[in-house]
């Protein structure tokens, strides 16, 4: 499936990582995110195999967070975020 797909509806938080990028393997923050916020997907962006996607939305660091509505971005995080952290951007994103 298309990213552009799977952003074009609701909300959706991008998360753009890389092989080597050793912090981008802690899944555990997104798995907690996904437990609170059921109604938020979660799309996986891998920047060496999805160039274009990378380099659509400028992606420099590993890992990225960009918060989408509706297939729009509406809010970025850069580096390894606190599940504290991405839970307030979050909250004062989409609530």
């Amino acid at each position: 499936m298309k990213f552009s797909t799977k952003i074009k509806t609701g909300k959706c938080i991008a998360f753009f990582w890389a092989a080597w990028c050793g912090p981008c393997h802690d899944r555990s923050i997104l798995r907690k995110i996904k437990e609170k916020y059921k109604d938020i997907k979660i799309v996986f962006v891998n920047i060496e195999e999805q160039i274009n996607v990378a380099n659509e939305y400028s992606i420099v660091i590993a890992p990225t967070y960009i918060l989408f509505e509706n297939s729009y971005p509406v809010n970025y995080a850069f580096g390894l975020q606190t599940f504290e952290t991405l839970d307030q951007i979050i909250s004062k994103t989409y609530f």
